[in-house]
């Protein structure tokens, strides 16, 4: 079976904070990664510069490609996550939402938009070594 790709960017500040997404709409209120769906022909790379510009104003460079996580109640999606640092931009809102620093170490399964999958992708970032 074919899986639908999604991509998110992990930017950090500091050792436990990362960029994330207040989402506006379903689930509202939620955290989530800078991400979404890749466009049909898109590369997944481009998918994800493209989705952190969107999100919250910033460029990105894609520093490095972080893992590969399936989701275990959507299984027909794939989600790619990138390592990003911020080359530009001006952190502003958009119609998905408001982006915020988060420090991962205190977000809560309750907190996040996608826990199924977003739990485990937290736990590998704070095991990685700084």
């Amino acid at each position: 079976m074919s899986r639908i790709p999604i991509v998110d960017t992990d930017i950090h500040a500091g050792t436990a904070n990362v960029l994330m997404l207040r989402r506006a709409h379903w689930p509202e209120d939620k955290l989530d990664f800078l991400g979404g769906f890749v466009d049909e022909g898109e590369e997944i790379e481009t998918a994800a510069i493209r989705e952190v510009k969107e999100e919250s104003g910033f460029d990105v460079e894609l520093v490095k490609k972080f893992g590969v996580y399936d989701y275990t109640d959507r299984g027909e999606k794939r989600l790619h996550v990138f390592e990003g640092e911020v080359t530009g931009g001006t952190l502003q809102g958009s119609d998905e939402g408001v982006p915020e620093w988060v420090d991962l170490a205190k977000i809560t399964k309750n907190d996040l938009a996608f826990p199924q999958v977003h739990l485990q992708v937290i736990q590998d970032i704070l095991a990685e070594p700084s």
